[in-house]
């Protein structure tokens, strides 16, 4: 590990290159949008191995070792971000995490993550207790941090240049390894972004909304609500803008400020971290010989997921261990074809039962 390029300068990239810089590596972080002081590109998820319907999804697409390494991966995750917050001394506070539905047709999909969430060896409570104003399904209830993600990011971007590391605008000449850590992956799209769906989140911080826990709406208005250290909620939607969500809801609120953070999920589930060639021009920016990575998917989960994406890259080029699961580079066309067909007949409420559709089962590369 020598000279390191990493594209994209959100907690993944930052992170990656703080742990790189401090093992003794050369790097240099490529990023045109970063602005000390503003959430602009940020999603206020709180860090917490609770993720929606993560654990069900991976294990029905992948299986239970897939399942039990993303468990691992993110108690993992959630500790080192506990270890950067005391570090820095930036204020977190520990606070529920809450799944929920106010959709009939996606109630029961929370019992089926409440027993894949077990069966990985989380213990979430189910509890029928409405909690917001408005009357929610159960959820699996787990426990997180809520921190403020501006403040976090600005700290490790002041403690990665102070280690050594560079912010640059431009690609430098040449890099021994590189790694496209932005939210839309610097890379060949027949590879990794047919497994990967663009989507920006818009949020909004309000007064006059108080919650006792971060929650996850997972019905057809996706979005999260996170409870801010000053009172405020962040509140969070990847359909529609904050406060129309909260409005179709019954509830009004006033505005602090808003921002935008542009995500991708993965259609069938699991991170993309792994071996990717990135694109020509990157390629002839930055020299023939190199090793090429890729970070994504994470959705607006990247303070946990991307810092588990992270230490998985930085082992890799520490020690040279594999990864723990093999992603696939280029999904089947049959498997293409469901994932449109089931994501049709959700946005059109036609039999809304699940949001992905049964997909082959991916072979993982993983042992515990």
């Amino acid at each position: 590990m020598k000279d390191v390029m990493i594209v994209g300068a959100g907690f993944a990239g930052l992170t990656l290159g703080l742990w790189c810089q401090r093992a003794g590596a050369s790097v240099t972080v490529v990023d045109r949008g970063v602005t000390p002081g503003s959430p602009q590109g940020l999603s206020a998820a709180p860090v917490t191995v609770q993720q929606g319907l993560l654990y069900h999804h991976v294990e029905r697409w992948h299986g239970r070792d897939a399942a039990e390494s993303v468990a691992d991966a993110l108690s993992l995750a959630v500790d080192d971000a506990r270890g950067l917050i005391e570090e820095f001394a930036v204020t977190a506070t520990p606070i529920p995490v809450a799944t929920a539905t106010d959709d009939g047709h996606e109630a029961f999909w929370l019992r089926y993550e409440s027993m894949a969430m077990r069966r990985v060896g989380f213990e979430p409570e189910f509890d029928d207790t409405p909690r917001l104003p408005w009357d929610v399904r159960p959820y699996p209830n787990g426990t997180g941090l809520t921190v403020d993600v501006t403040c976090l990011r600005d700290h490790l971007l002041e403690a990665f240049i102070d280690a050594g590391g560079t912010l640059s605008e431009m690609l430098p000449p040449k890099a021994g390894t590189r790694i496209s850590a932005t939210p839309w992956p610097v890379s060949r799209g027949a590879l990794v972004r047919s497994r990967l769906r663009r989507t920006t989140w818009r949020w909004a911080e309000v007064h006059g909304l108080e919650l006792d826990r971060a929650w996850n709406m997972i019905d057809h208005g996706e979005a999260l609500l996170v409870p801010q250290q000053n009172g405020s909620v962040a509140v969070g939607s990847r359909s529609e803008d904050p406060l129309t969500w909260l409005a179709a809801r019954g509830v009004s609120a006033s505005i602090i400020r808003r921002w935008d953070a542009a995500t991708c999920d993965s259609v069938d589930a699991l991170p993309f971290v792994g071996h990717l060639r990135l694109s020509g021009a990157a390629r002839r920016g930055t020299g023939q010989r190199a090793e090429d990575l890729v970070m994504a998917g994470f959705g607006p989960w990247e303070l946990t997921l991307g810092m588990a994406a992270a230490r998985q890259v930085f082992t890799h080029l520490s020690t040279g261990a594999d990864f723990p699961w093999a992603p696939q580079r280029l999904v089947r066309l049959a498997t293409v074809g469901r994932t449109a067909w089931g994501a049709t007949r959700h946005a059109w409420n036609l039999n809304t039962v699940t949001p992905f559709p049964k997909a082959p089962r991916f072979r993982t590369r993983h042992s515990r």
